[in-house]
């Protein structure tokens, strides 16, 4: 998506993804995947478990 938006050699996100496909094969849709892991971890095992455990002391139960 970046490239799409960054360049104006694209008519469209379809387009671009096909040659991004054709160029740089499928691991190129895989680049960025360890920052965006290293970035939104802690979001996943920090933060949601402890908004489940305030909510249950609060007596509010279990999202579900």
């Amino acid at each position: 998506m970046t490239r799409y938006q960054a360049s104006s050699e694209y008519r469209s996100a379809v387009g671009a993804a096909a040659d991004i496909l054709r160029k740089d094969g499928v691991l190129a849709f895989y680049r960025g995947f360890t920052p965006f892991v290293v970035r939104l971890g802690p979001v996943f095992l920090i933060s949601l478990p402890l908004t489940e455990q305030i909510r249950r002391l609060a007596g509010l139960g279990y999202l579900t």
